[in-house]
């Protein structure tokens, strides 16, 4: 009986999150499916497939997929690899393949279909952090258009796949979740959860202590109100910094560098100079060129994506919509992550104030408008992805 008070408790407190996560993957299965169905993938050496025999879950294991799970079966190698442009296994950090390792023990199929099964499980989590952190700083109407935007934003396929975003969603949302409630060792512990998750999710542990500081917009009564910051200070620095430590001692121990991360994509940091970014706009520019599709669309969307994230988290400040600690996190994942512009969409799916600013943004624009063209570009998106062209 008490877990079924507790369920119901949940159910009415967080039914539209669950709802918006409900529908969201529901569509993006029928989408997959039928794009799988419908039409061949593309042909190219070394595309591989996780459920061949199962076209609704197949199309959620696709590009960077295939590293987690030798990571998670045998281990860092740190080999390098020709054929994938001299890639390195340790350019991945190791949270989600620890993930996927744990719930590959759970019987057949394990890391494939558990890691997706995770996947989803972690971004309704994250989803219900996003509820609860809108309405503390807005309103339940707001609230519920961030959720949506979440929920159905056009790359929100990343968020069922085996890819990082889920997790990364779920720890950054958490730490801050925790941060506004006085909870500082569980916002660290999610912050840190979220520091070797991604190159950036490191940022989160200052930014949530900073929160907690802080955890109303500048101006208002409730910003006046701070905390006693001395004592905690110490103890929270090394919570949140205590799983990213761990790493960088393994890589030191392993492989002789700390930081091998960082050497690990160099090469991917080549692929997304200034020099092709460049050159992917400049066909833009030229009508002929347009009208004939004859330029990098998908590129184009992702560095546009990162501009957009970052004009909107400007405007941010100076409306003063969110305190400074989410907007100043915001504003340093966009800039940090624009150095691989070529995955912009990505990794600004899972920067959760962005779907706030935007909600409040368009508050007064019809809900239903918003969320139905994300979810047309998710729905394109997520047959792209699926059919191993490049949105990542």
């Amino acid at each position: 009986m008490l877990a079924v008070r507790l369920a119901r408790r949940l159910w009415l407190a967080y039914r539209y999150p669950l709802l918006a996560f409900c529908i969201s993957r529901l569509a993006l299965l029928v989408v997959v499916y039928l794009g799988l169905a419908m039409v061949p993938l593309a042909s190219g050496e070394g595309l591989w497939r996780v459920f061949p025999d199962n076209l609704f879950l197949d199309g959620f294991g696709r590009w960077d997929s295939g590293w987690y799970f030798p990571i998670a079966e045998n281990g860092y190698t740190n080999f390098l690899i020709p054929a994938l442009k001299g890639q390195k296994d340790t350019a991945f950090f190791p949270a989600y393949p620890f993930l996927l390792s744990i719930v590959g023990s759970l019987g057949w199929r394990g890391m494939q279909l558990w890691g997706i099964a995770a996947s989803n499980f972690l971004f309704g989590l994250g989803l219900c952090f996003l509820f609860d952190i809108s309405k503390f700083f807005c309103n339940t109407r707001v609230a519920r258009l961030a959720v949506s935007l979440a929920a159905f934003s056009p790359f929100s396929i990343f968020f069922s796949s085996i890819y990082t975003e889920s997790l990364f969603f779920a720890a950054s949302t958490a730490s801050f979740w925790f941060s506004i409630r006085s909870q500082l060792a569980w916002a660290m512990l999610a912050a840190s959860l979220a520091s070797v998750t991604r190159v950036v999710g490191i940022i989160c542990v200052p930014f949530a202590f900073l929160s907690f500081y802080f955890p109303a917009p500048l101006g208002s009564q409730a910003s006046r109100q701070k905390r006693r910051l001395g004592p905690l200070i110490l103890p929270a620095t090394l919570t949140g910094a205590s799983l990213l430590f761990l790493h960088l001692i393994y890589l030191q121990l392993r492989f002789g560098n700390a930081f091998q991360f960082v050497l690990s994509q160099r090469i991917w940091a080549t692929e997304s100079g200034l020099t092709k970014l460049s050159a992917t706009w400049y066909p833009v520019f030229d009508l002929e060129n347009v009208l004939k599709g004859h330029f990098n669309v998908m590129g184009i969307v992702n560095s546009a994506s990162l501009a957009v994230a970052g004009s909107l988290v400007v405007l941010c400040f100076v409306r003063r919509w969110l305190p400074l600690s989410l907007s100043v996190w915001s504003l340093l994942t966009i800039l940090v992550s624009s150095s691989l512009w070529f995955s912009g969409g990505r990794f600004i799916s899972s920067i959760f104030p962005l779907y706030v600013m935007l909600a409040l943004l368009l508050r007064r624009c019809p809900a239903e408008l918003v969320v139905g063209v994300s979810a047309l570009l998710m729905s394109l998106f997520a047959f792209l992805f699926s059919h191993w062209y490049w949105v990542a």
